[in-house]
């Protein structure tokens, strides 16, 4: 989920883009790619995931955007649920 341009691939682009969505800023829909915000992935826990939702609080937010910043240092340990 981290991948929210589905590139295959971790960039601070995926982070611009969790930052585009929480800020209210229209984001350029990706053919092929749910758009960020969007509802639909199961949480383990149950109820909705959306696509950007790293730490799983069922929110699309800044703390999600650092998320993806610090995946890309191999800092895992704040993304997943």
């Amino acid at each position: 989920m981290a991948d929210v341009d589905c590139d295959d691939r971790l960039t601070g682009v995926d982070s611009v883009r969790i930052l585009e969505f929480a800020a209210g800023v229209t984001v350029s829909p990706i053919s092929g790619c749910p758009p960020v915000g969007s509802a639909g992935i199961g949480a383990a826990a149950g109820g909705a995931r959306y696509h950007g939702d790293l730490d799983c609080n069922g929110r699309v937010d800044a703390v999600d955007a650092l998320a993806v910043l610090r995946a890309m240092t191999d800092d895992l340990s704040t993304v997943g649920c």
